[in-house]
């Protein structure tokens, strides 16, 4: 017969073989989306900081506040959305994509490339309606990371802790380029952006009657341990992308197929190191 002697010593997979409870699942990290805020107050009518980072925590829908944060870079990509805005509809969408080559196309949802966004430079002369078109399609710096805010509220105004959160931050127009200014320096110097904490803070502008806000971040601490927590989470980052780009990819070749068109081999590997063609400062906007 076999030992049934249980104690509080045994382990809880010993135990759990012989009671039948289910032993937990590799564990996946949630993943909160890291945003700039610009109100005044929410839509209760609370006063939260203008000028603050912030997310919604999943377990309670909770925003935090922060003027400054410490973001841990896991990886970027960069990814085209063509949004209307009047029938609020995500028209198409392209992979994510490693680096922006001008020399490289990036298949999107809808059959085409970068969702049909046109160069600047190449603008002058389309219809009214294919110019405004141009403006709701942009380019995303995705950037998969961990953030902790600092010194962080909530929107009564309450301290509360955010801290080692898996974050993606959809950086675009005026934010599209200012944190290349560290992780350009890192490279320069043959050190991985991953292991260095930014130090992210916020600088208001203002554009006539607009007032918007631009980060601004300097590596703040480094090089750091990367934990086994650490490599969970980027496995997870590397599968949400994956994931993306095998969706977009097969809606791309459904449309081509349906147009009876053949496939080019070339970009069906776009998902591991192809880039954007993109003249980025037009096509963003602020």
């Amino acid at each position: 017969m076999n030992d049934l002697t249980l104690t509080s010593s045994s382990s809880f997979e010993d135990i759990a073989k012989i009671i039948g409870q289910d032993e937990p699942s590799n564990a996946t990290p949630s993943m909160f989306y890291l945003k700039i805020n610009r109100d005044h107050e929410d839509d209760s009518g609370r006063s939260i900081p203008a000028g603050s980072w912030t997310t919604s925590l999943d377990t309670s829908n909770k925003a935090v506040y922060a003027k400054e944060i410490d973001l841990q870079v896991f990886a970027q990509r960069y990814q085209y959305l063509h949004y209307d805005a009047e029938v609020n509809e995500m028209v198409s969408r392209s992979v994510m994509a490693n680096n922006l080559y001008p020399q490289t196309e990036i298949p999107d949802t809808v059959g085409t490339f970068r969702c049909g966004s046109v160069p600047a430079s190449q603008r002058e002369g389309l219809s009214a309606d294919k110019a405004l078109q141009q403006k709701n399609i942009k380019c995303f710096r995705m950037l998969f990371g961990k953030a902790s805010f600092i010194d962080a509220v909530d929107a009564d105004g309450n301290s509360v802790e955010a801290n080692d959160l898996p974050v993606l931050w959809r950086a675009r127009g005026s934010n599209f380029m200012p944190i290349s200014v560290p992780i350009d320096s890192l490279s320069a110097q043959k050190k991985p952006f991953i292991f260095y904490k930014l130090r992210g803070s916020l600088e208001k502008k203002k554009n006539g009657g607009l007032v918007y806000y631009v980060g601004g971040f300097k590596v703040n601490d480094g090089p750091i341990d990367f934990t086994d927590g650490d490599q969970s989470t980027l496995s997870f980052f590397m599968d949400y992308i994956n994931s993306e780009n095998k969706k977009v990819m097969a809606l791309y070749d459904e449309v081509l197929r349906k147009q009876g068109k053949v496939i080019d081999q070339a970009p069906a590997n776009v998902d591991v190191d192809d880039a954007l063609n993109d003249d980025v400062d037009a096509a963003l906007g602020s």
